[in-house]
């Protein structure tokens, strides 16, 4: 089978993905073999396909590196917040324990 049902689905932004994916079933239902001329449409069609998804691939490049940067900054800066609340929770169980034994003397 040349496309699974997984290919088959619906894409707005490659409406010629819909197109070869319909042919290529109806090719395949009826056990027709195309012709030169329907194949070389076919080939461009594809052609198309390929530079439109090198094109949005060239598009997204640039956002996927910015979130990128993004997430090792608030990575950076969650580590920075998460060792400060453990100094600050350090600081308070210590302090805890001086006012215990601070009141154990007192008794």
């Amino acid at each position: 089978m040349l496309f699974s049902p997984s290919t088959q689905g619906r894409d707005d932004r490659f409406p010629e993905k819909d197109c070869i994916v319909e042919y290529a079933s109806i090719i395949q239902k009826k056990g027709d073999i195309p012709s030169t001329h329907t194949l070389s449409l076919l080939a461009k069609l594809a052609d198309k396909l390929k530079k439109s998804v090198e094109d949005e691939i060239y598009f997204l490049k640039p956002r996927v590196s910015e979130l990128e940067s993004d997430l090792v900054s608030k990575s950076t800066e969650v580590t920075s917040a998460v060792s400060r609340k453990e100094e600050a929770l350090s600081s308070t169980f210590a302090e805890i324990d001086r006012l215990k034994e601070e009141n154990s003397v007192k008794m």
